[in-house]
This record gives structure tokens, C-alpha cells and sequence, in this order.
């Protein structure tokens, strides 16, 4: 056997090309109920024949036998006939669910096939594939009845932990045990792909001892002394002893108890939850509408709800994927929010420290809930005649950005500061009912590795001195405490302060802070998650050497401390590998271009004034300015004003009044940008996307001097849309999609409302987005837009549905999609997206006409073609 090849090949049971190739399980892999590299459809197996045959079970040196791939695929195709497999592709969420379980089911099938030597991936010792045909057409034909069969092995495979079900074809027998022990003794060759063998022998030594302990297997004396001598002392002693002699909470077993968690294996913990980040958002909201008291009622909540913990990461989440604009709010909003970190009473309006910053050219700002603005004096007459008095100024974009990150470095310094120690992991409180005279909290022994505590049990001697016996956990309640254990390991990393310091290192590169704020806080930098140095439950900073041991000033850590500070790095490293590529992906992003930073600071300007602006109405606003500025010969920085909300114009189409700032420090009005202009690029606009000519009329200037104080600002009657995000300027005049498109804004609408907020330019780019989805998959019309509910994998919203029909009448057309990809996807490359399936429902349409005239005239051809012969 070559030294460099593995013992043992990780072989996906329901194969990998299958997945490649297979579109109805590819749709069950999109819907997220099917994974392919999920541990349950893995399984190790014998690469060399030789030992396959000594296990008498099938090796696996490469792709499967053809023979296995089209039994799969058979199986697949007999549920995707069924009724249940047709409404799954119909859309039906319940049918769907359905079919996926028969999939995972067949998988488990397989699994018990493999590891009983019934089915085989490649033609055993002595066979060539047409040899063992036979016997693998026979097992795909009759999958169900030897699911029966073997129901006992099928039913144990629930609840198995990873390392036991990846390895259960090996521990099925002691003399499988025996044999791969045997090769890798003798031959010293690694046990599974990777270069960490000893992590590869800590992994087959859980799987022994599960199988033991689960009584699938029963290890003789001569078996426990081939184990002890090829993979330990310490795998052995798991054999020999109980679970329980075993204390329950060996690093092994505890690891066993995080693999279950789905937000450990996600890489979730350094990163702010579902909750975190809408609780941040619906907060922002509130403080935007002024509304201070309902802020407050959404913070004191959430805070009950995470223990007094943190809330945050909404900046990040705006812009994953993007290098485009992030509100000044959401960025002050977050700082504001991180602020109050672990403050269970926390006023959230009382914090001059975030709201209250000073720039570097000494100017105070206050934020405002949208904005940050400062005081100027300004001449809105323009004249010099004028009463020139102090007024509010809104920060520019840019400026909006540099305050944001003086408030970050404080926010996080704030939360840094007040962030208490990791709990102790093996100091569990008792539950009510478990005392007797007291109740005191169970330990880890650390010598003997059981849960146990001193517990009172009476009284003696003249000073009722007390009496006390040492109490040991049941199994039941060990496995009740080892998984406390952990879930405390993995609040000590989601609340600690390597998690605040993640958020804020996000969001410093998501708004690209690093442009006013040059170097990493210091008190960051020290908290900052690293994967050779962690924080223990006494509150010291331990730095692990080369050799794995824990030390701080000089002194090793021992016992418990060693497995606390060992268990956390562990858990905590798929989090710090998901930050990693998090702040990658945001550091990699390209610097926006001058069109961009032009783009940023109209919507920042328009976001400010509560005012969400549409692709065409931006490119309809810039192009009047400009016209404005041209036409006045104006130069130079400006300052724009927009005019006061009308009835019947509260959005886009007010005036804006441009000043400038003269010598004296006195702003001054220079010009104005009517609504009648701005309307008039509007149409202009519009006309261009839609192909239809410009028009040829412009509007004339009123003047070429600013309106005098007293003059009245009068706009135009506005289009009915102006009063809400605009949407339907972007179909065609008279598309027969218009009610479509409404039909989803209306859905839209509604989730907003449902949710707390306002419709902004999220809501524009979901309902692009779902418009595009919508088309694609041949809806006519959308009776419910709805979020998914939360889920074992995703939290609740993590997919937008559209429904066409009745929810209660199965099953009913329906499409989906991530709802993160619905509001990050640019309205304009919706747009695009939506004019490409257009095009192409024209023409396939075309061609059925075409088809249909050519039907029409054979058959006429047939009725006349006598007559014509006749002549």
C-alpha cells in the first residue's frame, strides 16, 4: 500500500456528479433542504481492495461504478414521478419538503448498504464491474423494502455525531476495527485525507468508543490492546470505561456536543445575528421618525432578549457585496446602539459621546437621527439686502462618513469597557429541586472528569457544623451539562469582546473608515478575536505556544482552565475564518468611481430629507443641476436646499436652492433648480430608457437670479407617485406587466408596513428584483409576497417567496429567492435582467405566430391543392 495515499477515502454516498448533473436534486440543494457535503452523506471506505476484501465491503479508489451513478439516478427520477416530486416543482413548499426527506432517506439506505457490504461503489478483489452488476441493479430495486429490513441500523443513524456516522462502516465490527489498525501499524500511512494525523486518530478513536458505548459493537480484551497500542492509552480508556466513569466531558466529547450547533458550524459566532441586525435597523428607523420613545421601548426589549448583550452590524449588512452608499443614519445608528452595549437600562437618547462629535477642522456636528448638521449663517435672499440668520446645515456625504467613524471608535471603546468576563463553562448552576440543605453549583472534576459537587446533607455537633457528600451527575443530567457547557463557550465568544471588536472591524471596512481613521484602535486590536490567544473566565489574556499549552505571566494553565481556553479556540475558529473572508471580501471591494461618489452624495442628501430617490429620478436631478450650474455659469462648492413639502410634492421634484459660500462666511443663495425643471429632465430621462424621442420644448428659466425672500416657492402639480418611492416609471409606457409590477410593490408595501418601516430604496430594489423573478418563472399576476420563517439553517427572512393563488389551495404557482440578493441587486440590473426576458418572451412568441401562420397555411395548402390540380 503507497505510504502517501490515505487508508481511507471520504466518499459522498449520494455522488458527487449526481449533484453536478441532476436538476431535481439540484432543486432541492437550492431550496436548502439537500446539502451534498453534509456529514451525514459522507462515509469513509477502504481505497485499497485488498483490505475492502478483508473487511468484505466495497472499496472505493475513485469515481463510482456507472452502475451506482444510474441507480441514483433512477431513484431519483421513481420520487421526481411521483405525485408528491411533481407539486415539488410546481412549487408546492410543503411537497417539496416532502420529496427531500425520501432523498435523505434514500441516502441512508445507501449508507446501511455500504457499510453491510450489500452495495458497492467500485467492482470488488477479483470482480470487474459487469460482475457486480447483478447485485447492484438489485439493491436500487428494491431500496424501500431493505430500508425495512434493516430498520433498526436505519432508525440508530438519527442523532449519530460526525465522527461516528463518517466512520461507521469501519466500526460496524471489531475485525474492521482490527484490520484498518493492522495497515496503518504496519504501514504507517495516514488514516484520511490531511496532514493531521493525530487529529485523524483523535476522529477514529470517538467513532470507536460511540460504537461502543452505543452497544453496536462489543470490544474483546485483545481489540481495546490494539487500539491502545496504535491510537492511545486515552482511546482505550473511552472504551474500558462508561461514558459516565468517564466524567461525559473529555475535549472530545464536548466537541461532539459543538458540532451540533448550527451556528458554530456556520462560522456565525463573531458575527451579529438576525436579531442584532434588525433590532439595529428597526431602531435607526424610529430615531429617523422621531419617534425617541418607541427607539427606546425596541432597545430595552431586545436587550431583555439578548441578556443586556450588544446589538448591532447593520452597517455591514447594507453593504456585503457592494461598494456602493450606506446612510449616515445606519452608520450613526450602530455606533449609538453599540454604545449601550451590556446597559440593561440603557436611555438610548442620552449620549452625547456618539451624537456630538468635532471634525478634523474643529467644527462640532450633531447627529440628528438622519443627518449630522451644524449651525451657518445663511442669506437665502442672495442679495446682500437680505437678513442673513443662523440655520441647520446637513453634512455632505463625505463629511457624514469622517463623523461616523470618530463615533465608532468611541462606541466601540464604550463597549470594549463595559463587556463583563467569559462565564465559567465548568461551574454550572443547579437547577430548582436538585438541593437538599443548599444547592450548590456543579463543577469539573479535573482529575477524575465527572460533573460533581459538595452537597449538605445535614448537621452535626454542638455548632451544627455540616455535613457533606460528594454527588456525581446521572448520565442524564452529564449530557444536560455538557451541552450548557458548551452553549456557555459559545456565549463567552457571541457577547464577548472579540465579537464587539468584529463588529466594529466590519463596519470600519464596510464604510471604508480607514479613510479618517488611519490605524486600528488600540483597545480593538487587544480585544480582537486571534486563534492562538483567548480571554479565560478569570479575565486574563492566555497566549498558546507551539507545543498547545496556555500561559499567562509566565504561568501554564492547568485542569480546567487548559480545556475552557482549548475548547474555545476550537469552537471558535470557523467564526474567525468566516470574519477573515468577510473582511477580505470587504477590503477587496474597488474604490467607487467619481459617478459613484457624485451618485452617494445626491442620495445621502435626498435620504437626509426623507426622500428616497429612483435610478431616474437621480439621473434626472443631476441633469437639471448641472443645466443649472451651466446655465448660471456657477463654479465651485455649493450648498443645496431643498424646498419645503407641498401638497401634492413631498418628494423628488421640489425646488432646490443652491448657495455659496462668500468671504465672509455668509452663505448665499446663487440660483434655483425649479420643479418644473426637474420634472422636465424626469421626462427626459424616462423618454431615453423607453427608446421614445426626447422632447424637443424646455423649459425656460424664470430668471437668472435667485427668487426674492418674499417670493413663494409654487412647484407644479407633482405626478401622484412623488409621494412614495417611485417604481413605475421604470416599464415601458403601457407594458402589460405594469399591474404585475404594481401587484409586487403592493406586496412589498405591506412587508414593510408589517415590519415597522417605511418603504426606501430597498424596497425599490426588491421589487425590481422580485419583477425580474416574477417574469422568469411565468407568473401573470402576484396575490402574496411573503418572507420564509425561520429554519433549523437560516433565520426568518432569509428567502422571499411569490405566490400566485390561494396560500390554502395546494398546489399554487410560486418562485423564490434570497432575500439578501432581492435588495442588493441594483434596480438598474434588474431592469436589464427584465428587458433581456422580455426580448426573448417576444420573440418566442413571434416564433409561435410564425409557427402557427405555417401550420395554418399547410393546412390550407392541403384543402386547396385538389382545385389547383384540377385546373
Amino acid at each position: 500500500m503507497p505510504r502517501n495515499s490515505p487508508i481511507l477515502q471520504k466518499h459522498h454516498v449520494l455522488e458527487q456528479q449526481t449533484f453536478n448533473n441532476n436538476d431535481f436534486l439540484q432543486a432541492l440543494v437550492d431550496a436548502e433542504l439537500v446539502e451534498k457535503d453534509v456529514f451525514e452523506n459522507l462515509l469513509y471506505m477502504p481505497a485499497d481492495k485488498r483490505l475492502a476484501a478483508a473487511m468484505g465491503v466495497s472499496p472505493h479508489g475513485g469515481g463510482p461504478i456507472k452502475d451506482y451513478q444510474n441507480g441514483i439516478t433512477f431513484s431519483l427520477e421513481m420520487i421526481e414521478a411521483s405525485p408528491d416530486g411533481q407539486a415539488a416543482l410546481r412549487g408546492d413548499v410543503a411537497a417539496m419538503q416532502r420529496v427531500a426527506a425520501q432523498v435523505n432517506g434514500l441516502r441512508d439506505t445507501m449508507t446501511i448498504g455500504l457499510v453491510n457490504g450489500d452495495l458497492y461503489t467500485n467492482a470488488p478483489l477479483g470482480m470487474d464491474s459487469d460482475a457486480i452488476r447483478p447485485r447492484t441493479q438489485a439493491f436500487f430495486g428494491n431500496v424501500d423494502r431493505y430500508a425495512q429490513v434493516h430498520s433498526s441500523q436505519y432508525g440508530a443513524l438519527t442523532g449519530m455525531r460526525p465522527d461516528e456516522r463518517m466512520h461507521l462502516l469501519v466500526t460496524r465490527t471489531e475485525s474492521r476495527i482490527v484490520a484498518l489498525l493492522d495497515v496503518h501499524d504496519q504501514f504507517g500511512t495516514k488514516l484520511t485525507k490531511g496532514s493531521d494525523l493525530e487529529l485523524q486518530r483523535n476522529s477514529l478513536s470517538a467513532a470507536i468508543s460511540d460504537a461502543q458505548q452505543s452497544g453496536r459493537i462489543v470490544m474483546s480484551e485483545p481489540g481495546i490492546l490494539k487500539v491502545e497500542r496504535v491510537l492511545g492509552e486515552e482511546a482505550a480508556y473511552r472504551i474500558r470505561a462508561p461514558r459516565l466513569q468517564q466524567g461525559g466531558i473529555t475535549m472530545d466529547l464536548l466537541l461532539g456536543e459543538a458540532s451540533t450547533s448550527q451556528l458554530i458550524r456556520s462560522g456565525g459566532l463573531l458575527a451579529s445575528g438576525a436579531d442584532a441586525v434588525i433590532t439595529a435597523r428597526r431602531t435607526s428607523q424610529l430615531l429617523e421618525e422621531g419617534n425617541g420613545t418607541a427607539a427606546q421601548s425596541e432597545l430595552t426589549h431586545a436587550l431583555a432578549r439578548n441578556g443586556g448583550g450588544w446589538i448591532g452590524g447593520m452597517a455591514t449588512a447594507s453593504v456585503i457585496g457592494t461598494s456602493s452608499f450606506v446612510p449616515a443614519a445606519i452608520v450613526a445608528g450602530d455606533a449609538l446602539l453599540m454604545s449601550k452595549a451590556f446597559d440593561k437600562g440603557a436611555d438610548l437618547l442620552d449620549n452625547r459621546a456618539i451624537y456630538q462629535q468635532t471634525d478634523k477642522a474643529g467644527v462640532t456636528w450633531q447627529f440628528n437621527g438622519r443627518n449630522w448638521d451644524r449651525q451657518a449663517v445663511m442669506d437665502s435672499a442672495g442679495d446682500g439686502q437680505g437678513n442673513p440668520a443662523e440655520r441647520s446645515v446637513g453634512a455632505s456625504y463625505e463629511k457624514a462618513r469622517e463623523l461616523g467613524a470618530y463615533a465608532h471608535v468611541k462606541a466601540v471603546e464604550l463597549a470594549l469597557g463595559k463587556a463583563p468576563p467569559p462565564q465559567d463553562p465548568f461551574s454550572i448552576p443547579a437547577r430548582d429541586g436538585e438541593g437538599r440543605l443548599d444547592n450548590p453549583n456543579w463543577h469539573r472534576d479535573a482529575q477524575t472528569e465527572q460533573w460533581t459537587r459538595q452537597v449538605k446533607i445535614g448537621v452535626s455537633g454542638a455548632n451544627d457544623r455540616g455535613v457533606y457528600e460528594t454527588q456525581t451527575a446521572s448520565p442524564e443530567r452529564a449530557n444536560e451539562l455538557n451541552r450548557e457547557a458548551v452553549q456557555r463557550i459559545e456565549n463567552n465568544i457571541a457577547n464577548g469582546k472579540a465579537a464587539i471588536a468584529a463588529s466594529y472591524l466590519e463596519t470600519r471596512a464596510a464604510t471604508r473608515a480607514s479613510d479618517f481613521v488611519p490605524l486600528v484602535p488600540e483597545a480593538v486590536e487587544q480585544a480582537r478575536a486571534k486563534p492562538d490567544a483567548v480571554q479565560g473566565s478569570d479575565n486574563q489574556l492566555y497566549q498558546r505556544d507551539e507545543a498547545g499549552r496556555w500561559s499567562h505571566a509566565g504561568q501554564i494553565a492547568q485542569g480546567n482552565m487548559a480545556l475552557e481556553l482549548e475548547l474555545t479556540r476550537t469552537i471558535q475558529q470557523p467564526s474567525l475564518d468566516q470574519f477573515n473572508q468577510t473582511i477580505a471580501a470587504l477590503e477587496s471591494r474597488p474604490l467607487p468611481s467619481a459617478a459613484e461618489v457624485n451618485q452617494n452624495e445626491l442620495r445621502h442628501s435626498y435620504y437626509a430629507a426623507g426622500v428616497a430617490l429612483t435610478p431616474a429620478w437621480e439621473q434626472a436631478i443631476a441633469l437639471a443641476t448641472a443645466r443649472t450650474r451651466e446655465q448660471l455659469g456657477i463654479t465651485g462648492p455649493t450648498l443645496q436646499e431643498l424646498g419645503p413639502v407641498a401638497e401634492g410634492n413631498a418628494g423628488a421634484s421640489r425646488p432646490i436652492t443652491h448657495y455659496q459660500v462668500g468671504q465672509d462666511g455668509v452663505a448665499r443663495a446663487v440660483a434655483t433648480t425649479s420643479t418644473q425643471e426637474l420634472q422636465a429632465a424626469w421626462n427626459e430621462v424616462r423618454a431615453r430608457a423607453n427608446g421614445e424621442p426626447a422632447l424637443t420644448e424646455t423649459t425656460e428659466r424664470q430668471g437668472t437670479a435667485p427668487p426674492s425672500a418674499g417670493a413663494p416657492m409654487t412647484p407644479a402639480a407633482a405626478h401622484a407617485s412623488d409621494t412614495r418611492p417611485q417604481g413605475l416609471e421604470l416599464l415601458p409606457a403601457g407594458s402589460p406587466d405594469s399591474a404585475l409590477y404594481e401587484q409586487i410593490r403592493t406586496g412589498v408595501a405591506a412587508l414593510d408596513a408589517a415590519h415597522g418601516r417605511t418603504s426606501d430604496g430597498l424596497s425599490e430594489r426588491m421589487s425590481a428584483s422580485l419583477l425580474v423573478l416574477a417574469k422568469d418563472h411565468g407568473l401573470t399576476r402576484v396575490d402574496h409576497v411573503r418572507l420564509s420563517s425561520e429554519t433549523a439553517l437560516h433565520p426568518a427572512g432569509h428567502t422571499v417567496f411569490l405566490i400566485q393563488g390561494e396560500m390554502s389551495r395546494f398546489p399554487f404557482p410560486m418562485a423564490s429567492m434570497r432575500t439578501e440578493q432581492a435588495v442588493q441587486t441594483p434596480v438598474e440590473t434588474s431592469m436589464q435582467q427584465y428587458a433581456q426576458l422580455s426580448q426573448r418572451a417576444l420573440e418566442e412568441s413571434r416564433d409561435r405566430q410564425l409557427e402557427s401562420s405555417s401550420r395554418d397555411a399547410q393546412a390550407q395548402h392541403a384543402v386547396q391543392a385538389p382545385v389547383l390540380g384540377m385546373e
